[in-house]
């Protein structure tokens, strides 16, 4: 577990391992953090992002980040997911379960991105999604999905505008999935579905 806040204009970098790693005290960087290749991260505090976005890689090994608390990624930066199109054996999974924010524009390149919980990304210029050639077995290919669930007690995971709505959505071969659990009814508006492949 890291529970020291880190406050500074450089960025961050985790590569490979099996284990979890929990960030748990509240961090502004000022470059780009990058997880690459394997274990899990969870952001577990309000971590900021001043420059260079929000990379997470798996070409090798399963690299799952959850952010369980709001991730803010500020100046056009943006998040890069670099999969395999897998998202069981290896692959780039982003679990968002937080009310975040982020600015720039969200690439998808065989990586998997779910919004769930109270997660929201905002008003993001674009969201491009290729699918790496789905390798996933069963029936969760990778791609973009927003899943709602019944708000329980005051937990709010209904969310209707986890996307900003006029933004973009560039599906090449990739998966764009609005689901919901129970008797959900379930909303979100975006701009533009361009099909590019």
């Amino acid at each position: 577990n890291w529970a020291r806040p880190v406050t500074g204009t450089g960025g961050m970098f985790r590569t490979g391992g099996a284990g979890t790693v929990n960030i748990t005290g509240v961090s502004t960087f000022g470059a780009e953090v990058r997880i690459l290749e394997g274990g899990t991260t969870v952001f577990g505090a309000t971590t900021t992002i001043n420059n260079g976005g929000f990379r997470v890689t798996g070409l090798g090994a399963r690299t799952v980040v959850n952010w369980i608390s709001p991730v803010n990624i500020l100046n056009n930066g943006g998040i890069r997911l670099l999969g395999t199109g897998d998202n069981v054996i290896d692959g780039a999974i982003l679990n968002i379960n937080s009310a975040s924010s982020v600015t720039g524009v969200v690439d998808i390149l065989g990586g998997d991105m779910q919004l769930g919980g109270a997660g929201t990304i905002g008003a993001v210029s674009a969201i491009n999604i290729s699918s790496g050639g789905l390798t996933t077995p069963g029936t969760a290919p990778v791609g973009f999905k927003i899943f709602n669930s019944p708000n329980v007690g005051t937990a709010v995971t209904n969310v209707a505008d986890r996307v900003g709505n006029s933004t973009v959505i560039n599906l090449n071969s990739g998966r764009f999935a609005l689901a919901s659990s129970g008797s959900v009814s379930s909303a979100e508006t975006v701009g533009v579905l361009n099909l590019m492949g």
